[in-house]
């Protein structure tokens, strides 16, 4: 245990490169970063995705998180879609700077030296890729059909549940199940490695 810790406390900050997606390369520095910004920008602060400084399991969840935000953006501007505007950008900066401020992390973002032009290219990622994958969620959302909805109820064991609840699992599974085909599509289509994945 006192290994593994010492092991985290001289590796936290250290920068590697852990990836690439369209053509960006990505650092282990810009993962910790981006998993840091993504807990505090939004209107709502969220749960920190990952403890840290992240173990070698959570680091290569977050790269690929990253990779996938690069992806979607490339996606995004191929279509000249999601565009995002500077007074959006400025306003998730400042509520991700007063956010930090009061957070427990505000040394660990310190210790990796952020550039305001980095923090800048970071929101524009965030955003963007936010708002053109809440627009594919949307056009993925759809109908269930009575066939659908027959189906899956004589395929459950409790004949007594609310076929309205059936109709929103049947929508979701089918969101999830478009979204993951979506996600593979740009895999095939853009260059994306996790290099923490590779053998």
């Amino acid at each position: 245990m006192l290994s593994m810790l010492l092991f985290f406390l001289l590796h936290a900050y250290e920068s590697k490169v852990v990836g690439v997606a369209a053509k960006q390369i990505v650092t282990s520095r810009q993962v910790r970063a981006h998993t840091i910004f993504t807990a505090y920008f939004d209107t709502k602060p969220q749960k920190m995705a990952y403890s840290l400084p992240l173990d070698q399991s959570s680091l290569m969840s977050a790269t690929s998180n990253l990779l996938m935000e690069y992806l979607v953006v490339a996606e995004a501007k191929s279509f000249g879609l999601a565009k995002i505007t500077d007074a959006e950008v400025k306003t998730a900066i400042n509520r991700f700077k007063s956010r930090l401020a009061k957070s427990p992390y505000k040394q660990v973002w310190s210790n990796l030296e952020i550039s305001d032009s980095e923090l800048l290219d970071l929101a524009k990622v965030k955003l963007r890729s936010k708002k053109f994958l809440s627009t594919k969620v949307a056009s993925f959302t759809v109908p269930v059909t009575e066939v659908e909805l027959n189906a899956k109820m004589r395929s459950l064991s409790d004949k007594n549940v609310d076929p309205e609840q059936v109709k929103k699992q049947i929508q979701e599974e089918n969101k999830q199940s478009a979204l993951s085909e979506w996600f593979q599509l740009l895999r095939t289509k853009y260059v994306v490695k996790n290099l923490l994945l590779q053998p």
